[in-house]
């Protein structure tokens, strides 16, 4: 694809204080972003009309379906588990199956399964299993060896 205008660090400012105004973010957080003193220079920078807004938040609202304002939709998570695909992205866990859906926190939760820990975690588990038939055996034996009481 050949650009005929060239592209500038301002046209790329430009586009991109647009594109965050269409997607809804606030007046004070391009602002933020962009180190500005105040908010009067969103005129200069805005390059969208008031018919593009318009039809974004009819879009995002599901009354017209236009793929032209597709990326300003919001987008839904999907759950790694059951797949359910409806979840918002402030959501932490699943609604339908109550997973944990950031990677971030899965990963931090199973950071604890490398080969080491799970080899000790199966020796505590053997002989939690060895310690248990020795319990039931001891009583067993207790039972069996166990005088009657002569009346």
């Amino acid at each position: 694809m050949k650009l005929n205008k060239p592209i500038t660090c301002y046209s790329l400012k430009r586009n991109g204080v647009t594109f965050a105004r269409l997607r809804g973010e606030s007046d004070v957080e391009i602002q933020h972003r962009a180190r500005w003193t105040s908010t009067k220079q969103l005129k200069t920078y805005d390059l969208s009309s008031q018919e593009d807004s318009f039809r974004i938040a009819l879009a995002k609202r599901g009354l017209i379906k236009d793929d032209k304002y597709k990326e300003f939709l919001p987008r839904t998570k999907t759950c790694l588990f059951c797949g359910f695909d409806k979840i918002g992205f402030t959501e932490d866990t699943c609604p339908k199956c109550l997973h944990v859906i950031d990677k971030e926190k899965i990963k931090q939760g199973m950071e604890f399964l490398n080969m080491e820990s799970v080899q000790k975690l199966f020796k505590i588990i053997t002989k939690l299993q060895e310690d248990v038939e020795n319990i039931k055996n001891n009583q067993k034996e207790k039972t069996i060896t166990r005088e009657l009481p002569l009346y």
